[in-house]
Formats: C-alpha cells, sequence, structure tokens
C-alpha cells in the first residue's frame, strides 16, 4: 500500500513540473504479483526450519537422558588374611528331653486325695528350770546362842518404835532417831530382815534375833 501512496506522489509531482512520467517509472514503484507469493514460502521455510530445530533438540535431550552414567569404579575385593587353622565347630549342647506327659486316669477312677497340708508345730519355749523355793525362816534364837562379841552388837541396838502394814514397802522401824525398813544394813554383820507388828527380825551370822521395838 505504501508503494502505491508513493508512486501517485511522484506522479503528482511530475505532473505539476508539467511533465509526464512514463509508464516503466509508475509501474516500477508498484509491487508486483510475484511479492506476496515470495514473503509466503520464505515464511514457511522459515517455520519448517524452526519446527525441524526443535524436533532435532527434543530428540538429542531423549538421547542423552537414556544414556546410562558410567558405572562407578569397582572397590577391589579385601583379601581376606590368611587364618590359622579353622577352629573345629562349636558342638551344640543336647537338647533337653521333654518329660513325658502323664497319662490321664482311666474313667472312673476316683480321684486322689488331696495331700494334707504340712503345719509347722510351735516351737516349745525352753523349759526354765524350776526355782529353788525359798527357805523356810528359821526359829529365832536367843541372845545366849550368840557369841559374846555378836551379843553385844546386837545389845546395842536400841528401837525405839516401829510400823508394820501388810505391804512390806510400807512397814519401818525407828532406830536411833532413823527410819530403817527392811533388807537394810546395821553394821557389825547384822541386817533387819523382817518386822512383824510387835518386833524386829535381825539376821546376825546366819541366825535370826527377835527384838521387841
Amino acid at each position: 500500500m505504501s508503494f502505491i501512496l508513493d508512486a501517485l506522489r511522484r506522479a503528482d509531482a511530475e505532473r505539476q513540473r508539467g511533465q509526464t512520467p512514463a509508464l516503466q517509472q509508475v509501474t516500477r514503484g508498484l509491487p508486483t504479483a510475484a511479492d506476496p507469493a515470495r514473503r509466503a514460502r520464505r515464511t514457511v521455510l522459515l517455520a519448517i526450519a524452526v519446527i525441524g530445530l526443535a524436533l532435532v533438540s527434543a530428540l538429542l535431550g531423549g538421547w542423552l537422558s537414556r544414556t546410562p552414567a558410567p558405572a562407578a569404579r569397582a572397590a577391589p575385593a579385601a583379601t581376606p588374611s590368611s587364618a590359622p587353622a579353622a577352629s573345629a565347630p562349636a558342638v551344640a549342647p543336647p537338647a533337653p528331653v521333654a518329660a513325658p506327659a502323664s497319662a490321664p486316669p482311666p474313667a472312673g477312677t476316683p480321684a486322689p486325695a488331696p495331700a494334707p497340708k504340712l503345719v509347722a508345730a510351735p516351737i516349745p519355749a525352753p523349759a526354765l528350770p524350776p526355782r529353788p523355793a525359798s527357805a523356810a525362816p528359821s526359829k529365832p534364837v536367843t541372845l545366849g546362842d550368840l557369841p559374846e562379841p555378836l551379843r553385844q552388837a546386837v545389845l546395842r541396838l536400841v528401837f525405839s518404835g516401829g510400823v508394820y502394814s501388810p505391804d512390806p514397802a510400807q512397814r519401818f522401824v525407828m532406830l536411833g532417831g532413823l527410819l530403817v525398813r527392811e533388807g537394810s544394813d546395821l553394821g557389825d554383820g547384822i541386817r533387819l530382815e523382817r518386822i512383824t507388828p510387835r518386833s524386829a527380825l535381825l539376821r546376825v551370822d546366819g541366825r535370826l534375833i527377835e527384838r521387841p521395838y
């Protein structure tokens, strides 16, 4: 379209100059009918070339993806060290022999009675030796039965009173202003053995002497 406009403009210019342009000059600037066909053929060839290039690239990429990677170099196998003599195989322990199962009792056989439970008998306490019976209190003796030194020692003991009680802990006698209870040592080997309602029994050299209070 632009070629036609250019040709018309040149014709106008020549006409204005008073010259009639030659037909060859007018038609030289116009596009011929062969130009569009040539352009279409060139476009088709270019498209075919682009498509062919794309196909070649796709085929080349597929071939490269299918090519396996070079196998890794195999590591050299470790040479086994020369062992001395092969040890003898370990002998497996014999399998335990299962105890034969006891056969069930025949039908109609009464079941055995359960074994009686064993009850530990109580351990008897060790028997304690019987206590020796306390010797019956000996009968009191008189002062004349004592040796002279012991008799004088007994005579020096003067009792000024006393209290008797069923409870031995509450009994006491007054000796020289002192309160004396049963079991007290009075000196010179004399001991207050027992207190009665009216007298004190003294143990002197293994013998009893009764002294009133």
